[in-house]
């Protein structure tokens, strides 16, 4: 046997490694360390608390004198830090026993949290952070500790999940923030607003709540027409049903046949509701479209 490197009492030389594996005598270096973590972690030497603690086990204090508290759920839990007295902190193992937090793991964690992580923060007493994309909180929980209920009316595209930070619809790359289907699609942080009823496009953009272009450009369904197409078209006698879904008035052509005329015979405006003036020289009363005006390629010859 050999004197410790820092004169607590008589180890086997081997002890000064603080990744030796755990066995019967290895014990020995670890016997004031919690039986659990004797078993997980393998800790077998105290070299690497003897910065942070005085050699004579118990005390702390400039001059090592002063008796560590008693009573606290520290994981070292007969050995305090010599500078403040608190639990002593040992790089790479939990400071407290799990169900605790504190810097003397006095406080309790609060049964109320719905953490996916048991336990909770030494520091804040709030949720662990999980080390993978695994959520802070259980599903419909949020807040530091868990303990805020996602907002009942929230229509999210993932049910019964907000973001655990802040409580509102969480954000999946590739997937839409808010639920959308053929009875009701909805918009907004909370996923609380209705999209507008008359959209081409099923659902309606996230952040503002206008109508989404189909990919031909068309926002609004037939009949209807502005940012939520929430107008209805107020159009008299276009040529192509409905009206164009930004500016009200009549639709000029389609893609595969831009030239047709944008009025029926006898009409012009750009509501088409103007008629066109009956006059003997005007083939079959029709006019221009914008002036109104006879078609001069048409006019008669007497």
């Amino acid at each position: 046997s050999t004197q410790s490197t820092w004169g607590r009492e008589s180890l086997p030389s081997y002890c000064v490694s603080t990744t030796f594996e755990v066995t019967s005598s290895c014990a020995l270096c670890i016997m004031r360390v919690a039986a659990a973590l004797i078993l997980v972690l393998g800790l077998c030497s105290w070299s690497a608390l003897a910065q942070n603690a005085c050699p004579n086990v118990g005390f702390w204090g400039e001059n090592c004198d002063k008796p560590c508290p008693l009573g606290h759920n520290c994981v070292v839990d007969d050995e305090c830090d010599k500078t403040t007295g608190h639990c002593l902190f040992v790089e790479g193992i939990p400071l407290c026993q799990d169900g605790f937090w504190g810097q003397d793991c006095d406080a309790q964690c609060s049964p109320a949290h719905h953490c996916n992580i048991a336990g909770c923060n030494e520091t804040t007493g709030g949720c662990k952070t999980p080390e993978s994309s695994m959520p802070l909180c259980h599903d419909g929980f949020w807040g530091e500790e868990c303990d805020k209920q996602c907002l009942p009316d929230q229509h999210c595209s993932l049910a019964q999940q907000c973001d655990s930070l802040t409580g509102h619809c969480l954000v999946v790359r590739d997937l839409p923030v808010c639920a959308i289907s053929l009875e009701a699609s909805w918009w907004g942080e909370d996923c609380n607003k209705r999209c507008p009823a008359h959209c081409e496009v099923l659902g309606c953009d996230f952040t503002t709540g206008s109508c989404v272009p189909d990919p031909q450009g068309s926002l609004c369904k037939i009949g209807f027409w502005g940012q939520d197409c929430s107008s209805v078209c107020a159009v008299g006698h276009c040529l192509l049903s409905g009206c164009h879904s930004t500016t009200g008035h009549c639709i000029k052509g389609t893609p595969l046949n831009p030239n047709l005329p944008l009025c029926q015979g006898g009409f012009w405006g750009e509501n088409c509701d103007k008629s066109c003036p009956s006059h003997p020289h005007c083939l079959m009363d029709t006019c221009d479209e914008k002036t109104g005006e006879c078609i001069p390629t048409v006019v008669l010859s007497w």
